[in-house]
């Protein structure tokens, strides 16, 4: 096991203040309840982590897109509409963009839910315990960091603090996570409306048939 950098990512947190970030969900109960449950949530996720990944394949669970071919089509969605960007805006993508050709991209693959974030975490309010994990239509075989970068719209202390608690952590995991999650900032910033051949892609019947009856073996 590696402990994960705590070294700081974004000197100034309004980097990513605005850009799109909501808050809400398990991020919104006061901080001094959430250093208790906190440890818990974060053992869910190794836990599934944990899980033998041959296993997994035997099952059908699918591999994800490597991230190279991404990260090149967050590029070029960004290359080609920057100019509807404010310049403050443009600015801060621009500055991701940059930092993330001196990430090292090497992972070990996990079973991942790949879709976690706050609308898909259910808590109780009074105990902040974890009460449910929803929405696993996007479970695949990927990099560990994709179940992290959900967590920097809270900050990146906080993501700190969930990091601090996951048994598996690389020592590039929260470089990884970063770059997940401004490939999704700027994925979501022109995705409204949608449109164009990024956000033509929907699921089909079967494809979502089949990712459910593969859960049930899990």
């Amino acid at each position: 096991m590696h402990s994960c950098r705590r070294r700081q990512i974004l000197r100034d947190t309004t980097q990513f203040r605005g850009l799109g970030s909501r808050r809400g969900g398990f991020g919104d109960f006061p901080r001094r309840t959430a250093a208790r449950p906190l440890r818990g949530w974060v053992f869910s996720i190794s836990e599934l982590h944990s899980y033998p990944v041959a296993k997994a394949r035997s099952l059908g669970v699918e591999e994800g897109d490597p991230s190279v071919r991404r990260r090149r089509m967050e590029k070029e969605l960004f290359a080609e509409r920057a100019d509807e960007l404010r310049r403050e805006v443009r600015d801060v993508f621009e500055a991701w963009i940059e930092r993330s050709e001196s990430i090292d991209h090497s992972y070990e693959p996990v079973l991942a839910h790949d879709d976690l974030w706050y609308k898909h975490i259910y808590h109780d309010p009074s105990t902040g315990r974890l009460t449910g994990i929803i929405d696993w239509g996007d479970i695949e075989i990927t990099d560990p960091a994709k179940d992290f970068y959900g967590f920097w719209v809270y900050g990146e202390s906080f993501l700190d603090e969930v990091l601090s608690h996951y048994e598996y952590c690389d020592a590039n995991l929260k470089d990884r996570s970063f770059e997940h999650f401004w490939g999704i900032a700027i994925s979501s910033w022109f995705s409204r409306p949608p449109g164009g051949r990024f956000f033509g892609q929907v699921p089909s019947v079967e494809r979502t048939a089949d990712k459910i009856e593969i859960l049930s073996l899990l």
